[in-house]
């Protein structure tokens, strides 16, 4: 079964992704610099609910959101 990305919103703006890979979740937080959007990872994690917990304890905030992103 393959498991879609997910973007996640943090309170105050930042962006992160997670990114599913061979039962591995990588972890980026997202950037935009100068229009150019970077992706650099934060860390790792065995399952998605793991995955968000990292983000919410790495950026010091809340969640806002989480979404499905579709890739092809």
């Amino acid at each position: 079964m393959k498991m879609d990305a997910k973007q996640v919103l943090v309170a105050g703006g930042d962006l992160f992704e997670i990114s599913p890979k061979e039962g591995v979740y990588y972890i980026y937080k997202v950037k935009n610099i100068f229009t150019n959007w970077e992706s650099i990872e934060v860390g790792k994690a065995d399952n998605l609910d793991d995955a968000i917990n990292f983000i919410e304890t790495y950026s010091g905030k809340q969640i806002s959101a989480v979404r499905t992103v579709f890739k092809k």
